[in-house]
């Protein structure tokens, strides 16, 4: 069963939003849905603030959870290259290498 929601907002926002919305191929329902949903999994309202500062003024700090996670997703995506893979060469030749070498194996 649905619900309805009443909310009263300026009258300049919702004329905003809800052509924003439109360009997004969105409406208010969704818009709802979605800030509840938000609620509901982060347990937070969401925020305006740039999400690289704590207050504006301070770096954000990492958990310990969020360090050993950042940890072991780096280890899962990075590799050493030996180094005479790319000695004397410039980032242009190595794209190219590596360009024909993923189009050569494509034939």
């Amino acid at each position: 069963m649905n619900s309805i929601v009443t909310a009263r907002v300026p009258a300049g926002i919702k004329e905003q939003g809800r052509m924003a919305l439109e360009k997004i191929g969105s409406n208010p329902t969704e818009l709802i849905n979605a800030a509840y949903e938000y609620v509901l999994a982060k347990g937070e309202l969401p925020s305006l603030e740039n999400p690289l500062t704590a207050n504006g003024h301070e770096k954000r700090t990492l958990t310990v959870g969020q360090k050993r996670e950042l940890r072991d997703r780096l280890q899962k995506t990075t590799f050493a290259i030996p180094s005479s893979y790319w000695e004397g060469k410039t980032d242009e030749q190595l794209l190219t290498e590596a360009l024909e070498a993923k189009y050569a194996s494509a034939d």
